[in-house]
């Protein structure tokens, strides 16, 4: 009887152990597409603040991105009264990068290899493989001949440059300003039913406690076509 009980104990302790394995083994063996990840819920949590059905167009997998910093005391409406702040900051820092000699790359895809291309004073190119496609995304026709005409480093300079049927952008040549991430106050000046006219504030800190910040405010006008927010002119004060 002894000997009964002790093989019917003995059963239930490799029963119980036999049932905990495979409740372990379930859990290991949920699909990874359905486990929650923290970079999932970040992404989840920036998309929340967005009007609905707004595509951030600025890359996330970039080391900054404008959703990590706090914008709050930005607030620009559009004619009808709606928050498109965030929609303003994205475009910003899109229109921001095409614009860059540092930061080209973060928009647009390029081959990574350096070319010199003659007739500029600064020669330094990369080939872009993406420009038109990119390029429609942010900006109206007017803001894409703004930035087709536009130069850095003196006149003629042209950022972005065509030749023998390629598109190439200037390529870094210093330690430019990024006006993106400088970018400390924005507000509208003017607003209409499909319009708006901003002023963007950049404050760059020169690192010495005794020299102030430099401020700048740039012209940021953005437009809406067929529902989409467009960038239809940007400047700053090193583009000519």
């Amino acid at each position: 009887m002894q000997k009964t009980r002790l093989l019917v104990g003995l059963a239930e302790i490799i029963l119980t152990v036999t049932m905990a394995a495979c409740t372990t083994q379930q859990a290991l063996d949920v699909p990874q597409e359905l486990a929650p990840s923290r970079e999932e819920g970040k992404e989840k949590t920036r998309q929340e603040v967005l009007p609905t059905g707004y595509k951030v167009r600025y890359p996330i997998d970039m080391h900054f991105h404008w959703q990590e910093g706090d914008y709050s005391h930005i607030k620009i409406l559009d004619y009808n009264g709606q928050d498109i702040s965030e929609i303003t900051i994205d475009l910003w820092y899109c229109a921001s990068a095409v614009y860059s000699e540092e930061k080209s790359d973060t928009m647009f895809q390029t081959t990574g290899s350096e070319v010199h291309l003659e007739g500029y004073r600064v020669q330094q190119s990369l080939e872009i493989l993406n420009y038109q496609e990119v390029v429609e995304d942010i900006f109206t026709p007017a803001g894409i001949a703004q930035l087709e005409q536009a130069s850095l480093g003196g006149e003629g300079n042209l950022i972005i440059r065509r030749e023998d049927g390629k598109i190439y952008h200037i390529a870094s040549y210093k330690t430019g300003l990024l006006f993106a991430y400088a970018l400390s106050d924005m507000k509208a000046v003017e607003v209409t039913e499909d319009k708006i006219v901003l002023e963007a504030e950049c404050t760059f800190h020169r690192g010495e406690p005794d020299v102030g910040p430099w401020v700048c405010v740039c012209g940021f006008t953005i437009v809406n076509v067929d529902e989409k927010w467009l960038v239809e002119s940007y400047s700053l004060p090193q583009s000519v």
